[in-house]
Formats: structure tokens, C-alpha cells, sequence
């Protein structure tokens, strides 16, 4: 259920908005590699994890996520979305899509895509949803929280950042259940601080 309840917050979501100019390039063009040490050190508790480096060939973006990278085919998706292999309970997503003009009603589009997707996959109605609205380095930002807590085992927790640049949409999303609240924030954080833009 975790990679379908992230997929609603990638490409699905700014589709469904009507906010993305199609691009069918490879969901393979992808150029994981081990992660350098980051230039400014992060100070977050994470348990021991190789962090990879994943760049977004057609766009130049990069990320850096907790495990090996692969490339994540989402059907007829005008995105490129690249997700974590690790044994952490927590799923990782990051999707770069092509877009024009990006603005933050567009982010606040794919943010409810990802709430109403949220729900439906969870098939739970008490969903308990934040946002703030930031930038990350000058670019127009939304910060998304999501929780269901209520229900035992079917308890889920997912946090999301939307950021557009002049011509792209970025997504980050990470999804674990309730009692992995901490480490998901953790691998969260990392996660956000570590996207590069090129100029």
C-alpha cells in the first residue's frame, strides 16, 4: 500500500490537475551512485544506512535517498519517479516532473491529491493533514503532514515537500506506520536538505 499511497502525490496528482506538459523520457534515465559525505553536515539520529545519490539526467536535480535507487514506473507517467531500496520501514519517494511555469497553486493541487489519495488507499476518513507554505532556496515550497493514528495496525504517517523551480515540479514524500513516526521524520529531513537545483 505504501508505494500506491505515494504514487497519488507524484505525477497522478499534478496530472490530474492539469499542470504538467508530458515528457516521455526513460524512467531509467537515472544515475544512482554511493553518497559523499553532504558539504554541510546534517545533525539528525539515523540508524546506520548507505545513502544514495540519484540525479535526474534530463533535469539535473539530485537527491540523496537511504538505500540503493531505482527507477519507479508509474504507467503512462509524465514524471520521472526514483524510490529507496532499504530495509527501513519507511518508504521513500522522489519525482521530478516537467512543468510550465510551475506556481503554488500548482503544489497545492498535488498536495491534495495526495491527501484525497491518502484516504482512499487507506479507506480511512480521520486523516489529520497540515500545511505550510515555504521556499527552499527562493523556489515557491509546500510542506504536506498526514496521519491516520486511529486503527491499530492500519495507522500511517506520511510527510511531503513540493517544491517549483522555473520549470519543474519536485516531490519528496516518505510514508511508515504510526510507531516509526521518529525515524521517518528523521529520514525526512535528511532527505528535503539534500535536494539540489541547478541554476
Amino acid at each position: 500500500m505504501a508505494q500506491r499511497l505515494l504514487m497519488y502525490g507524484s505525477s497522478v496528482a499534478l496530472a490530474a490537475g492539469g499542470v504538467l506538459i508530458p515528457n516521455y523520457a526513460s524512467a531509467t534515465a537515472v544515475t544512482p551512485r554511493r553518497a559523499a559525505a553532504p558539504a554541510m553536515p546534517v545533525e539528525i539520529n539515523l540508524p546506520a544506512v548507505d545513502w544514495a545519490q540519484v540525479t535526474d539526467a534530463p533535469s539535473g536535480i539530485t537527491a540523496r535517498l537511504p538505500g540503493e535507487v531505482e527507477a519507479v514506473e508509474f504507467g503512462d507517467s509524465p514524471c520521472r519517479d526514483y524510490s529507496a531500496v532499504t530495509t527501513q520501514p519507511v518508504t521513500v519517494l522522489f519525482t521530478v516532473c516537467d512543468a510550465q511555469a510551475p506556481k503554488m497553486s500548482d503544489l497545492r493541487i498535488a498536495a491534495e491529491g495526495t491527501t484525497s489519495g491518502f484516504r482512499k488507499e487507506s479507506g480511512s476518513a480521520v486523516i489529520k493533514s497540515s500545511m505550510q507554505e515555504t521556499k527552499f532556496e527562493g523556489h515557491p515550497t509546500l510542506d504536506l503532514r498526514l496521519s491516520i493514528k486511529e486503527g491499530g495496525p492500519d495507522s500511517a504517517i506520511g510527510a511531503s515537500r513540493y517544491i517549483a523551480d522555473d520549470s519543474h515540479f519536485i516531490m519528496a514524500q516518505t510514508l511508515s506506520d504510526a510507531q516509526n513516526e521518529k525515524l521517518m521524520n528523521s529520514i525526512h529531513q535528511r532527505l528535503i536538505s539534500e535536494i539540489r537545483i541547478p541554476d
